[in-house]
């Protein structure tokens, strides 16, 4: 990952006590985007939180970074085909169809949202039984 040239740190939460289950190359790639999109918008030196939590009923997997957050427009945009708030012209607009496509396929739920400390949260949540 690219985490070295900005100095981000990774941090990572886990609060689950139960295998996730599902498509591992599916879920493994939904992850991946995840981490990308928050290190392409994360500032230089700041931390990256990868969380994951359970209940009863789904596992939640998390991705928050520091970063400005989303506008307004973006957040209803956010998971449509080719929208790409990246400003270097290196994203696709397809990073976070691809996760709302995974969850889709597993009964799951993708999101993405402003955290009100600041930054963005994008969270992949997997029910137990799908």
């Amino acid at each position: 990952m690219r985490l070295t040239p900005k100095n981000l740190t990774l941090q990572i939460e886990s609060h689950a006590h139960s295998p996730l289950m599902g498509e591992t190359m599916m879920l493994e790639t939904a992850i991946i985007n995840l981490l990308e999109n928050a290190i392409e918008f994360s500032p230089h030196a700041s931390t990256i939180h990868l969380t994951i939590t359970e209940s009863e009923k789904d596992h939640s997997i998390s991705v928050r970074d520091h970063g400005p957050g989303l506008a307004d427009f973006a957040q209803e945009r956010a998971f449509e085909h080719f929208f790409s708030l990246r400003e270097n012209g290196k994203g696709s607009g397809l990073g976070l169809v691809f996760v709302k496509e995974v969850a889709n396929l597993h009964s799951g739920e993708a999101s993405l949202h402003n955290h009100p400390e600041g930054g963005a949260i994008a969270t992949l949540i997997l029910p137990k039984s799908a």
